[in-house]
């Protein structure tokens, strides 16, 4: 099972769709042609803001370049400029071959490499907007319940904390 949060990537605002993993670091998006990528590649042709960092990836899962481009919450939101990630051109094992993302979006707070590689230059998405100043606090939150599930970016609602454990259940 996974989650999955919409982003609009690109001057153009390309609706996206990337599995919240928060066990990694990684911004990953998919290239055109990408093998191993199930949904929708990016189409970096079609953005102005977009820029090709030169820099490749290899890990153990997945190869691809260091690229930028702007993100947005929503298509009517301001886009937050020069955020860096990781255009893929191959993917294997089933790092997003189970579902039909076209992404994946790391909320870990370090930078993390499954091969060791300390060359990564792009630094984990929280710490990019908090280091932008778009957040007070590097931080996120989930929330899960049967009607909806939330996703806080740079804080969280006080009012989640009154309940107890056992309110939860």
């Amino acid at each position: 099972m996974y989650y999955t949060v919409k982003l609009f990537v690109g001057r153009f605002r390309q609706p996206m769709n990337f599995i919240v993993d928060t066990g990694s670091s990684d911004f990953l998006i998919h290239g055109p042609g990408c093998n191993g990528c199930p949904g929708v590649p990016f189409v970096w042709s079609r953005s102005h803001s977009f820029h090709n960092n030169g820099h490749r990836v290899e890990e153990n899962n997945f190869h691809g370049v260091e690229v930028t481009d702007e993100i947005a919450m929503n298509a009517e939101e301001k886009h937050i400029e020069a955020i860096e990630m990781v255009m893929l051109s191959n993917v294997r094992g089933n790092l997003m071959t189970k579902g039909k993302a076209d992404g994946v979006i790391g909320f870990a707070p370090r930078r993390i490499s499954n091969n060791g590689n300390r060359e990564r230059r792009h630094l984990p998405f929280m710490t990019q907007i908090y280091k932008k100043g778009l957040v007070k606090r590097n931080m996120f939150a989930m929330h899960f319940r049967e009607e909806e599930n939330l996703l806080w970016i740079g804080g969280y609602p006080k009012e989640y904390l009154n309940q107890t454990f056992t309110d939860m259940f």
